[in-house]
Protein backbone atom coordinates (compact mmCIF):
# COMPACT_ATOMS: atom_id res chain seq x y z
CA UNK A 1 0.00 0.00 0.00
CA UNK A 2 1.14 3.54 -0.71
CA UNK A 3 -0.36 6.95 -0.01
CA UNK A 4 -0.72 9.35 -2.93
CA UNK A 5 -2.02 12.88 -3.31
CA UNK A 6 -3.50 13.67 -6.72
CA UNK A 7 -3.90 17.17 -8.09
CA UNK A 8 -7.29 17.44 -9.74
CA UNK A 9 -6.06 20.50 -11.63
CA UNK A 10 -3.31 18.68 -13.55
CA UNK A 11 -3.88 14.97 -12.77
CA UNK A 12 -0.40 14.53 -11.28
CA UNK A 13 0.21 12.10 -8.42
CA UNK A 14 2.73 12.60 -5.63
CA UNK A 15 3.80 9.52 -3.63
CA UNK A 16 3.65 10.32 0.09
CA UNK A 17 4.68 7.04 1.73
CA UNK A 18 7.00 4.19 0.83
CA UNK A 19 5.34 0.87 0.05
CA UNK A 20 4.32 -0.74 3.35
CA UNK A 21 1.74 -3.30 4.37
CA UNK A 22 0.50 -1.70 7.58
CA UNK A 23 -0.61 1.69 6.25
CA UNK A 24 -4.27 1.98 7.26
CA UNK A 25 -5.95 5.43 7.18
CA UNK A 26 -5.70 9.08 6.14
CA UNK A 27 -7.47 12.27 7.27
CA UNK A 28 -7.31 15.83 5.91
CA UNK A 29 -7.19 18.71 8.39
CA UNK A 30 -10.14 21.15 8.19
CA UNK A 31 -7.87 23.81 6.67
CA UNK A 32 -6.66 21.31 3.98
CA UNK A 33 -3.02 22.12 4.78
CA UNK A 34 -2.21 18.90 6.66
CA UNK A 35 -2.76 15.20 6.15
CA UNK A 36 -2.64 12.70 9.03
CA UNK A 37 -1.92 9.03 8.43
CA UNK A 38 -0.87 5.87 10.26
CA UNK A 39 2.13 3.87 9.08
CA UNK A 40 3.61 0.89 10.91
CA UNK A 41 1.77 1.71 14.15
CA UNK A 42 2.81 5.38 14.31
CA UNK A 43 0.85 8.51 13.32
CA UNK A 44 2.39 11.10 11.01
CA UNK A 45 1.35 14.60 9.97
CA UNK A 46 2.32 15.78 6.52
CA UNK A 47 2.35 19.59 6.37
CA UNK A 48 1.78 20.35 2.70
CA UNK A 49 2.78 24.02 3.02
CA UNK A 50 6.04 23.43 4.90
CA UNK A 51 6.67 20.12 3.11
CA UNK A 52 7.48 18.41 6.41
CA UNK A 53 6.51 15.05 7.85
CA UNK A 54 6.32 14.71 11.65
CA UNK A 55 5.65 11.59 13.72
CA UNK A 56 3.28 12.72 16.50
CA UNK A 57 2.68 9.58 18.59
CA UNK A 58 6.01 9.80 20.47
CA UNK A 59 7.16 6.45 19.15
CA UNK A 60 4.26 4.69 20.89
CA UNK A 61 3.32 1.87 18.52
CA UNK A 62 -0.36 1.10 18.91
CA UNK A 63 -3.25 0.38 16.59
CA UNK A 64 -4.07 4.08 16.09
CA UNK A 65 -7.31 5.06 14.40
CA UNK A 66 -7.81 8.70 13.45
CA UNK A 67 -11.25 9.80 14.44
CA UNK A 68 -11.49 13.56 13.97
CA UNK A 69 -9.48 16.77 13.65
CA UNK A 70 -10.21 19.72 15.93
CA UNK A 71 -11.66 22.67 14.00
CA UNK A 72 -8.36 24.58 14.51
CA UNK A 73 -6.40 21.92 12.52
CA UNK A 74 -3.88 21.63 15.39
CA UNK A 75 -5.22 18.63 17.33
CA UNK A 76 -6.36 15.13 16.39
CA UNK A 77 -8.61 12.76 18.29
CA UNK A 78 -7.31 9.21 17.97
CA UNK A 79 -8.50 5.87 19.28
CA UNK A 80 -5.56 3.79 20.50
CA UNK A 81 -5.67 0.03 20.93
CA UNK A 82 -2.66 -2.02 22.11
CA UNK A 83 -1.29 -4.61 19.69
CA UNK A 84 -2.43 -7.65 21.62
CA UNK A 85 -4.67 -10.52 20.59
CA UNK A 86 -8.19 -9.95 21.86
CA UNK A 87 -7.24 -6.78 23.72
CA UNK A 88 -10.28 -4.65 24.41
CA UNK A 89 -8.65 -1.94 26.52
CA UNK A 90 -8.88 1.15 24.38
CA UNK A 91 -8.31 4.82 25.02
CA UNK A 92 -9.31 7.99 23.32
CA UNK A 93 -6.28 10.25 22.91
CA UNK A 94 -6.04 13.93 22.07
CA UNK A 95 -2.80 14.41 20.12
CA UNK A 96 -1.34 17.86 19.55
CA UNK A 97 0.83 18.42 16.50
CA UNK A 98 3.84 18.98 18.76
CA UNK A 99 3.54 15.30 19.77
CA UNK A 100 1.98 15.85 23.21
CA UNK A 101 -0.49 13.03 23.85
CA UNK A 102 -3.31 13.46 26.36
CA UNK A 103 -5.79 10.88 27.47
CA UNK A 104 -9.10 12.62 26.96
CA UNK A 105 -11.56 10.16 28.28
CA UNK A 106 -11.12 6.89 30.10
CA UNK A 107 -9.63 3.47 29.81
CA UNK A 108 -12.56 1.44 28.55
CA UNK A 109 -12.45 -2.26 29.49
CA UNK A 110 -15.71 -2.93 27.61
CA UNK A 111 -16.65 -1.75 24.13
CA UNK A 112 -14.25 0.74 22.57
CA UNK A 113 -15.04 4.45 22.37
CA UNK A 114 -15.57 5.41 18.76
CA UNK A 115 -16.73 8.12 16.40
CA UNK A 116 -15.72 11.28 18.22
CA UNK A 117 -16.92 14.44 16.50
CA UNK A 118 -15.73 17.95 17.45
CA UNK A 119 -18.35 20.64 17.94
CA UNK A 120 -17.95 23.39 15.29
CA UNK A 121 -16.97 25.87 18.05
CA UNK A 122 -14.24 23.54 19.40
CA UNK A 123 -15.73 23.34 22.90
CA UNK A 124 -17.44 19.94 23.00
CA UNK A 125 -17.00 16.45 21.53
CA UNK A 126 -19.54 13.74 20.79
CA UNK A 127 -18.38 10.19 21.53
CA UNK A 128 -19.97 6.75 21.30
CA UNK A 129 -19.22 4.27 24.09
CA UNK A 130 -20.92 1.24 25.57
CA UNK A 131 -21.53 1.44 29.31
CA UNK A 132 -21.59 -1.87 31.23
CA UNK A 133 -24.81 -3.83 30.68
CA UNK A 134 -25.97 -1.48 27.95
CA UNK A 135 -25.97 -0.88 24.23
CA UNK A 136 -23.77 1.83 22.71
CA UNK A 137 -24.79 5.36 23.67
CA UNK A 138 -23.80 8.90 22.69
CA UNK A 139 -22.04 11.12 25.23
CA UNK A 140 -21.01 14.75 25.15
CA UNK A 141 -17.56 15.44 26.63
CA UNK A 142 -15.24 18.44 26.88
CA UNK A 143 -11.90 18.51 25.00
CA UNK A 144 -10.31 17.80 28.41
CA UNK A 145 -12.36 14.61 28.83
CA UNK A 146 -15.00 15.70 31.33
CA UNK A 147 -18.28 13.93 30.64
CA UNK A 148 -20.94 16.62 30.32
CA UNK A 149 -23.91 14.37 29.73
CA UNK A 150 -25.21 11.18 28.18
CA UNK A 151 -27.34 12.24 25.21
CA UNK A 152 -29.07 8.93 24.45
CA UNK A 153 -30.47 6.31 26.83
CA UNK A 154 -32.76 4.02 24.81
CA UNK A 155 -31.71 0.42 25.57
CA UNK A 156 -33.40 -1.07 22.49
CA UNK A 157 -30.95 0.19 19.88
CA UNK A 158 -27.23 0.94 19.78
CA UNK A 159 -26.20 4.44 18.67
CA UNK A 160 -23.37 5.11 16.19
CA UNK A 161 -21.71 7.75 14.00
CA UNK A 162 -22.89 10.93 15.74
CA UNK A 163 -22.25 14.18 13.87
CA UNK A 164 -22.83 17.78 14.93
CA UNK A 165 -24.80 20.01 12.61
CA UNK A 166 -22.69 22.87 11.16
CA UNK A 167 -24.36 25.27 13.63
CA UNK A 168 -23.75 22.88 16.55
CA UNK A 169 -27.38 22.94 17.72
CA UNK A 170 -28.38 19.40 16.60
CA UNK A 171 -26.82 15.99 16.16
CA UNK A 172 -27.50 13.22 13.68
CA UNK A 173 -26.74 9.57 14.46
CA UNK A 174 -27.47 6.03 13.36
CA UNK A 175 -29.42 3.61 15.58
CA UNK A 176 -29.07 -0.14 15.09
CA UNK A 177 -31.09 -2.97 16.57
CA UNK A 178 -29.64 -4.53 19.72
CA UNK A 179 -30.64 -8.01 18.51
CA UNK A 180 -28.66 -10.18 18.02
CA UNK A 181 -25.54 -7.99 18.51
CA UNK A 182 -25.05 -4.40 19.67
CA UNK A 183 -21.43 -4.20 18.52
CA UNK A 184 -20.87 -3.25 14.84
CA UNK A 185 -17.22 -4.39 15.17
CA UNK A 186 -17.95 -8.05 15.98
Amino acid sequence: KQLYIRSLANGEDVIITPERESFSWIAWSPDSRKLAYELDGLVYILDLELETRTEITAGEKLAWDVEDWAPDSETLLLVAMPYAPYSITTRLAKVHLDGQIERVWMEVPFKRPVSPDWHPNDNRILIVATPPESVSQIFEITPDGEVLRQLTEDQETGKYLPKWSPEGDRIAYVAASAIPSTDPYE
